[in-house]
């Protein structure tokens, strides 16, 4: 791998954290065990996930038509090869770069005969990675081929269809070559692109879609727009596609991160607060208990019976680590907000034995069958656990650990999640490694080793979560520092040896509330959910008049769903009979209904464990007086 990380050069703002290669961070402990878990399921089962890879592949010169399938598994085949150090998916993964690289026509082009933009984009991202990855520079000659090519022609091929909608990923590349070369062509290019993208700034402003699209805009009326109106094009966005495209749930999950990328090389304050101006509307209206937005596969309202799109969550993830290296880290929400995503939905998608995982979850989820579910336009089969095609999805959990740990601008280390790893990269000019134990996040107990060969001076930075409280910090010469939740700690000193930070965070259950007033109970990052598989009543409400307990497990060594023994909360609720079925799924939870049946302690385990659950509840009216 490169032994730098690669940071903002004027005239783009300085940024404070930058993303390690590839590789730099390695999982440890219970995130090690899902991601090798992950790794071999996807090694043996790689010819049934991803038809091309055995040669017949667009993206190999095969007669396959998978010129926008093959990128979107190549971009999780990369993070995955990389996180989880299995030689032969790295080897697929540098197959198909070298024919990308083979593949580019002297006016800059490259990929299969009549691929379009958005795969390209795509690529673009996996020969980013391969390069910081590898430090092979051929796919970086590829890149400046291929955006020279774009900056010609795309006044004459502009932008269509998803490429307009997830453009920033095309300019996040362009950007970071620019800070590599320092060539001006590629500030015109993101400008170009900017104009033909859509105006995600304008939509987290004035967020029109406030409501469920098939409230909205029922699927047969849009479906008949987008024949009548035609593709989406960069030099005319016409309604139906700009409908289709402003709440298609993936589409959403690249957009977020638009304004942010455009105020790198165009400043101004609708850029620079437009996420955060959006994320509560997108909650308040489409946001369910992950911290996450509804998508089967558009915007669905926030009901926890609705889809969460899986494809979508990774996407956020991605979103969210460019945010936090690009300078947004100042936004203390988006750290805890990336560790939430990451540690439910991704680790509740997947199977037992981690081969087969759904594409759409619920937050309250009866079963995992077809339906019918009334979905907006996702099929039904997107539910069960299947065998199902590589693609955007898997990364998630890998792209997770790669998001640990950046560097930081004054020579630095700077971790943003406290799961297990190890990181190795260059810190005060020396070769460190820096090891996170504990069994986080379903304990508390944190400690940070840092080891060097040579004496160096460096700091090395700890965001403290926001959920958390007071937090005291044992410092490596014995010393306390006394930090709050939000803040970020910096331990700047001479690293000699073997030194340690001990830290213990604050786990205590707490209530946040929902669509129809619901609550869920959330311990740190982890959502806490009731496992179906061991209760079989659902329609219960909580009692929040009793108090919550905590059991925390500190050994955690294997999957969530292939442990026994976890941290769980303890919760008073009594069944109602106001909560019914509607079809395959739970109705909406009732607003304050009454207990009606049998009260009880239940046992909430974290989402990531279960396979079907209820973790959003109504809650008792003798609760609310």
């Amino acid at each position: 791998m490169i032994a730098r990380a690669i940071f903002n050069k004027s005239p783009l703002p300085p940024n404070r954290f930058a993303p390690l290669p590839l590789g730099a961070v390695q999982p440890q402990g219970w995130l090690d065990a899902q991601i090798q878990g992950q790794a071999e399921a996807l090694e043996r089962d790689l010819a049934l996930r991803f038809p091309g890879v055995a040669g017949d592949s667009a993206w190999l010169g095969g007669s396959l038509d998978d010129g926008e399938r093959a990128p979107e598994a190549l971009a999780s085949l990369t993070v995955i090869a990389y996180a989880s150090g299995r030689e032969g998916l790295k080897e697929v993964v540098a197959r198909f770069v070298s024919w990308a690289v083979a593949s580019q026509t002297s006016q800059g082009d490259f990929g299969p005969a009549g691929c379009g933009w958005w795969p390209k984009m795509l690529m673009l991202r996996v020969m980013r990675q391969y390069f910081m990855a590898t430090g092979d520079k051929e796919p970086l000659k590829t890149m400046d081929r291929f955006f020279r090519f774009q900056l010609e022609t795309l006044p004459t091929q502009p932008l269509t269809g998803k490429a307009c909608a997830r453009a920033a990923e095309n300019m996040l590349c362009a950007l970071w070559l620019y800070n590599l070369t320092e060539q001006k062509h590629l500030l015109r290019l993101c400008e170009l692109l900017a104009a033909q993208t859509l105006d995600w700034t304008d939509e987290m402003h004035i967020f029109p879609h406030i409501r469920d699209m098939a409230r909205q805009r029922p699927w047969g009326a849009l479906r008949e727009g987008l024949v009548r109106e035609g593709e989406l094009n960069g030099l005319n966005q016409r309604v139906s596609g700009r409908d289709y495209h402003l709440t298609q749930a993936v589409d959403v999950a690249f957009g977020l991160k638009t304004p942010g990328v455009i105020n790198l090389f165009k400043s101004g304050f609708k850029e620079v607060s437009a996420l955060r101006t959006a994320w509560p509307k997108y909650m308040k209206q489409h946001g369910v208990a992950l911290s996450m937005f509804t998508g089967d596969d558009h915007l669905a309202g926030a009901d926890p019976a609705r889809g969460v799109n899986l494809c979508a969550v990774a996407e956020t993830l991605q979103s969210l680590m460019a945010l936090m290296a690009m300078g947004e880290e100042q936004d203390r929400q988006l750290g805890d907000l990336f560790e939430k995503i990451a540690l439910n939905a991704p680790l509740a998608a997947w199977d037992r034995e981690g081969r087969t995982r759904q594409a759409l979850l619920q937050v309250n989820q009866l079963s995992a069958t077809p339906g019918p579910h009334g979905f907006y336009n996702a099929p039904e089969g997107a539910l069960p656990f299947r065998v199902r095609p590589l693609d955007l999805a898997d990364q998630a959990l890998a792209a997770y650990a790669s998001g640990l740990c950046y560097a930081t601008s004054d020579g630095g280390l700077g971790l943003m999640g406290y799961a297990p790893c190890s990181v190795h990269f260059v810190a005060g000019g020396e070769r460190v490694r820096l090891t996170v134990e504990g069994g986080y996040p379903f304990s508390g107990k944190v400690l940070v080793r840092v080891e060097t060969r040579a004496a160096t001076d460096f700091p090395v930075y700890l965001r403290i979560p926001g959920w958390t409280g007071q937090v005291m910090l044992k410092l490596p010469d014995g010393e306390w520092m006394q930090m709050q939740g939000g803040e970020t700690a910096c331990v700047r000193r001479r690293w000699a040896g073997e030194a340690a930070i001990e830290m213990d965070l604050n786990l205590q259950p707490r209530i946040t509330r929902w669509f129809h007033q619901s609550a869920a109970v959330e311990m740190g990052p982890l959502l806490m959910a009731l496992d179906l598989d061991k209760e079989q009543r659902w329609n219960w409400a909580l009692d929040l008049q009793q108090p919550m307990k905590a059991v925390l497990d500190g050994g955690q060594e294997k999957r969530p769903k292939a442990e026994e023994s976890l941290s769980r909360v303890l919760v008073k609720a009594a069944l109602t009979r106001a909560w019914e079925r509607e079809g395959a799924d739970c109705a909406p939870p009732p607003i304050a209904p009454q207990a009606e049946g049998e009260e009880r302690v239940l046992t909430l385990v974290p989402f990531g464990a279960t396979d079907r659950r209820i973790a959003q509840f109504p809650v008792l009216r003798e609760a609310e007086r």
